[in-house]
């Protein structure tokens, strides 16, 4: 029965067919020696579709509901998952899915790699055959997960996730709650129910567990657990998992339903200190798996940082200075990741001092030459929600910010020079400052958007000329740049924004009221 030739005689002479049959007999023994001569065969991709074919997953259901026949129903349903059918057909099968998952919550101890040959599998393990079937219907369909998940399959996975096995916390994380999380609302809410955001969390720093999130312990050594666990353990598979466990976090902070799960200050001072992993000290794989903890950990606090009022929870658990930190990392998604998280804090006002503080606007202005388009988009937003506070924008002054702000009115994003132009135009509302726009060629990079881009634009571009033009410097230089021939067509065409006409009339009213030998010999 091993050889191929074999099974494929018996295929021919309608032997699986026959067997197939002989696993709805009454005889306990007839079943045993039937499935287990179908399971060799399977190993063929003939008779493995033969035996799909002849719908053998209905009777399957019978031998897992016997005691004394649910290893060698799980062994087979182990082999019959080799196909690449398999997945759909389980999904249509959904009693049979749903006996699965008892099997699952019973794998605590599913030992070794997954990627094994069934048939080296122990039949007296029905749990970890019913694992292995399952981890290959899914790579098969990716409707089996949701469809698992209907017949109660979340509790057994987030069961796995505290089962203290590294190797049923790999399985939990790495097909399930990673893959659905990020992608199925339905899912995270129902993982949340479970208890499976808590159980997730422990997994990102073992050594705290029992911590909770009140006080007791020694802050510093608790906070650098992240660090520890993923950077100095020896255990790779350990490694692996807390990796996994923060990717999961960070799969979940996508969904606002999961914010309250994830505001622990426990875990917001974990994640803080993953944002801070000390890449400096180490070399090769350690290296790249430090900087894999920090990208996740960004995405972790860019996510929950569209909540105003979890942003003053990331801040009073340490993640700020360590995030402005990444805004200097040579990672440009790091860097952009970072801009996002500091313009949602700044949307504010004591968040945004706070931001301040930290050095936040001066790390910011480093990063206005990137040349990437995404970089320059969240910095220049960043920037743009922190300029309400006057103290920002002399910050910006001060730092050189002028010139690179200037340069970003013709970047190719229409993001960008949106909000270049939300930061030139803040910038023109003060006396103090239309010296500064002049001097970095403000006002010529602004006469070039007025007639290129969208009405949007154009009427930020002249409520900016218009405060330009109430400083006589200013006057002086938009009557040099040609600002009425580039302004009056405007006049004539028209707009749908009376905004817009008024801006052009306050400029147009600032500009003629020059000096009359000015304007003569303007004419």
């Amino acid at each position: 029965h091993d050889a191929a030739q074999d099974a494929e005689k018996l295929l021919q002479g309608g032997g699986v067919l026959a067997l197939v049959g002989l696993l709805d007999d009454k005889s306990s023994e007839t079943v045993d020696a039937a499935a287990q001569t179908l399971g060799h065969v399977a190993r063929h991709v003939g008779c493995r579709q033969a035996i799909l074919g002849a719908g053998a997953l209905p009777l399957l259901e019978r031998l897992l509901a016997r005691a004394t026949l649910v290893g060698r129903g799980a062994w087979l349903i182990a082999m019959l998952s080799y196909d690449a059918s398999f997945g759909a057909l389980l999904v249509a099968q959904p009693s049979l899915l749903a006996l699965l998952v008892p099997l699952v919550s019973a794998a605590t101890h599913v030992g070794g790699a997954l990627g094994g040959a069934a048939s080296a599998f122990d039949e007296s393990d029905p749990s970890r055959l019913a694992v292995f079937a399952l981890v290959n219907a899914c790579a098969s369909s990716d409707a089996v997960w949701p469809a698992f998940m209907k017949c109660g399959g979340v509790a057994p996975l987030v069961g796995l996730l505290s089962s203290g096995n590294v190797q049923a916390q790999h399985m939990a994380l790495d097909w399930a709650l990673q893959r659905t999380a990020a992608a199925d609302d339905d899912f995270a809410r129902d993982v949340a129910a479970q208890g499976g955001v808590g159980a997730v969390a422990q997994l990102i720093a073992p050594s705290s567990s029992n911590s909770g999130g009140g006080g007791g312990g020694d802050d510093k050594d608790e906070s650098a657990a992240v660090v520890a666990a993923v950077v100095s353990s020896e255990d790779a598979a350990r490694e692996a998992v807390v990796c996994k466990a923060l990717a999961v976090i960070a799969a979940f902070s996508a969904h606002e339903l999961a914010w309250p799960q994830l505001a622990s200050p426990a875990l917001l001072r974990r994640v803080a200190r993953a944002l801070d992993a000390p890449d400096a000290q180490l070399g090769g794989q350690r290296l790249a798996m430090a900087r894999t903890v920090r990208a996740l950990a960004a995405e972790f606090v860019s996510n929950l940082s569209n909540s105003v009022e979890l942003c003053a929870s990331l801040i009073e658990n340490g993640v700020l200075p360590p995030l402005v930190e990444l805004i200097f990392s040579q990672d440009q998604h790091l860097q952009t990741l970072s801009a996002t998280a500091l313009a949602h804090f700044a949307l504010d006002a004591a968040n945004a001092m706070a931001v301040q503080r930290a050095g936040g606007v001066v790390a910011l202005i480093t990063l206005l030459s990137s040349a990437l388009e995404t970089v320059q988009e969240s910095v220049t937003g960043a920037l743009v929600c922190l300029s309400r506070e006057q103290a920002c924008l002399q910050q910006i002054l001060d730092n050189d910010g002028m010139r690179p702000i200037v340069r970003l009115l013709s970047a190719r994003s229409a993001s960008t020079r949106i909000q270049a132009l939300k930061l030139v135009g803040m910038l023109s509302a003060s006396d103090d400052f239309c010296g500064v726009i002049e001097r970095a060629g403000g006002a010529a990079a602004l006469l070039d958007l007025v007639t290129g881009d969208a009405a949007e634009v154009r009427i930020q571009v002249l409520s900016t000329l218009a405060n330009l033009a109430r400083w006589s410097r200013g006057r002086r230089t938009l009557l040099a740049a040609d600002a009425l021939d580039a302004v009056l067509p405007l006049l004539a065409v028209g707009t749908p924004h009376d905004a817009a006409h008024d801006d052009e009339a306050a400029m147009n009213e600032h500009v003629a009221g020059e000096d009359t030998a000015a304007a003569a010999s303007r004419e």
